[in-house]
């Protein structure tokens, strides 16, 4: 579950750092997996003829302020199966970032 950061600009010709813009780019087995079980999550919540809430969380914005250990209690309590929320966790525990400096990525570290 690995991703790169890099720069691109928000001009044509830029001059200074202000005119860049960080973006991620998410390897592709966190993308398959995430989209495998929000596919499931679906077809479940379908299936079951039960009320849903589903939600995304902004992984930039929540990552250092979200409560892990709170989110693993409230999929247990919400009745999410053992083997689903062991894939979750592993998708967001597994997340390792490099930064892309002219186009070489640098070490990986643990965002």
């Amino acid at each position: 579950n690995s991703s790169f950061i890099t720069l691109i600009p928000k001009l044509k010709d830029p001059q200074n750092l202000f005119e860049y813009r960080p973006i991620s780019l998410i390897g592709c087995v966190y993308k398959i997996v995430a989209k495998l079980l929000a596919n499931r999550l679906k077809k479940e919540a379908k299936r079951g003829h039960k009320s849903c809430l589903v939600f995304k969380v902004d992984y930039e914005r929540a990552y250092d302020s979200v409560s892990w250990a709170f989110l693993s209690y409230m999929v247990r309590r919400l009745g999410f199966y053992t083997k689903w929320i062991s894939w979750i966790e592993g998708c967001l525990h597994s997340a390792s970032v490099s930064v892309l400096v002219n186009g070489s990525p640098t070490n990986e570290f643990i965002p």
